[in-house]
């Protein structure tokens, strides 16, 4: 799977924040401060 999907671990506001972290190659918690 290529795509995003929310991932299990790491799921503060559903996993989005963690899905994008992990998309861009950031920290879940910089993508939860920037949103």
């Amino acid at each position: 799977m290529n795509g995003m999907y929310r991932p299990r671990d790491g799921r503060i506001i559903a996993g989005v924040c963690a899905a994008l972290a992990r998309r861009f190659g950031m920290s879940p918690w910089t993508v939860r401060v920037l949103a």
